[in-house]
C-alpha cells in the first residue's frame, strides 16, 4: 500500500519495497516545459503547471560557454520532457532538472566541444553537428545474418 502525498492538483505515491529508508516516486503527471529562458547565470524553465525551475548555468557547461544568441535557440521535443539547442549539441531533460542533475560531460569531451564550437562560430555556414554518411547500397537495413 502506497503513501500518498497530495500538493494541489499532484499525488505523489511512495512505495517502500522491502529496503529500509528506499521509497519510490511515481509522479501523475510529468513535469513538462512550456519555455526556457537564462536570467543572471540561470537557466529558468518555467513548466506547463504554472511553476518555474531555476539552476546554475554552471551545471550545464555547453550552456554556461554559450552565447545568449545560441542559448535562446532551443526546440522543446516530446511535449516538452526535453529541451534541446541544436547550435550546441545539447539536451536536456524536465525530470532530470528537477532531480538535480548536472552535466556528466568529462573535461576532455568538453574541451574537444569547445574547439569545435569556436571553429564553428567562424565559419558563416557551419554544417549540422556529426557527420553526416552517405547510404550504403549494400545495406539491406537488416539485423539478421
Amino acid at each position: 500500500m502506497p503513501t500518498v502525498l497530495r500538493i494541489g492538483p499532484y499525488r505523489f505515491h511512495f512505495y517502500a519495497f522491502g529496503i529500509p529508508g528506499m521509497t519510490t516516486l511515481v509522479l501523475e503527471q510529468e513535469p513538462r516545459a512550456a519555455r526556457i529562458e537564462t536570467q543572471n547565470n540561470r537557466l529558468v524553465v518555467y513548466l506547463t503547471d504554472g511553476r518555474a525551475l531555476s539552476v546554475p548555468l554552471e551545471w550545464y557547461p555547453r550552456l554556461a560557454f554559450a552565447t545568449p544568441e545560441e542559448r535562446a535557440n532551443y526546440k522543446l521535443f516530446r511535449e516538452g520532457y526535453a529541451i534541446y539547442w541544436p547550435d550546441l549539441d545539447e539536451d536536456l531533460h524536465v525530470p532530470g532538472l528537477l532531480a538535480g542533475r548536472r552535466s556528466m560531460e568529462s573535461q576532455r569531451s568538453l574541451n574537444q566541444w569547445k574547439e569545435a564550437m569556436l571553429q564553428r562560430r567562424q565559419d558563416p555556414n557551419p554544417e549540422p553537428w556529426g557527420e553526416v554518411l552517405p547510404a550504403d547500397p549494400s545495406d539491406s537495413g537488416s539485423f539478421e545474418d
